[in-house]
């Protein structure tokens, strides 16, 4: 499925009339008028790329909340911990939508430095800005979900070790973010050697989302699912 959207992105871009056409030779470091113009059309599509992350993060968690209704019929505090449950997953989730609400800004001040200096790499420094500080904030995140989780840890069989366990995912989640973040990096110091800047760029994102969508559905289903077995029945 992930292709396929590369795949309709990319000829969209390629008929738009402003992404080049095939056999042209790579964008190269300066950003000139034409590139200018994909720059517009792709803000749609790196922001729709970050927007896939949190989608994920959410995904993820609605799966634990099913599993959670599940383990907890009976209870007479099922609906509470349910209810506890969907909010606390707020902290986690900020710093990921805050990528996408950086989105528009970080485009726009990428074009009118990569104008004013006529440079593909001055273009992009906005963007690896953007993306500067998610480790820490996912995994501060993360400490204030587990937070307040409290009710949930309480009401399982072991309530230390639950909680215990559940935290240690905070600096597995700041590392996979340091590491998608350091690949989004590498991919923009190369972009002028692209095939183009439609095709890096959009690749780069996708290869970015693609990457940290799947650390952190392994993470949190991981230890969603861990939280919901401990519950008491």
């Amino acid at each position: 499925m992930a292709f396929g959207r590369r795949l309709l992105t990319r000829l969209r871009g390629r008929f738009s009339g402003a992404a080049p056409k095939a056999g042209t030779s790579p964008p190269g470091a300066e950003f000139s008028p034409p590139q200018q113009e994909q720059w517009d059309e792709l803000e749609e599509q790196v922001d729709s790329a970050l927007k896939k992350i949190g989608s994920a993060v959410v995904q993820t968690w609605e799966v634990g909340a099913a599993e959670l209704g599940r383990v907890s019929v009976g209870r007479v505090d099922d609906r509470v911990l349910v209810e506890r449950y969907s909010d606390a997953l707020v902290p986690f989730l900020t710093p990921f939508q805050d990528l996408h609400k950086k989105c528009p800004t970080a485009m726009a001040e990428g074009k009118r430095v990569g104008i004013e200096r006529g440079s593909i790499p001055a273009a992009v420094a906005p963007l690896n800005r953007m993306v500067d500080g998610l480790d820490t904030a996912a995994e501060a995140g993360w400490i204030k979900t587990a937070e307040y989780l409290g009710p949930l840890f309480d009401a399982c069989v072991d309530p230390a070790a639950s909680r215990a366990d559940f935290i240690t995912a905070g600096p597995k989640i700041a590392e996979a973010c340091r590491v998608a973040n350091d690949g989004l990096k590498e991919s923009l110091r190369v972009l002028p050697a692209a095939e183009s800047l439609w095709d890096g760029m959009l690749d780069a994102f996708e290869r970015y989302q693609e990457a940290l969508g799947r650390d952190m559905e392994i993470l949190l289903d991981g230890k969603v699912k861990a939280l919901a077995r401990g519950i008491k029945r």
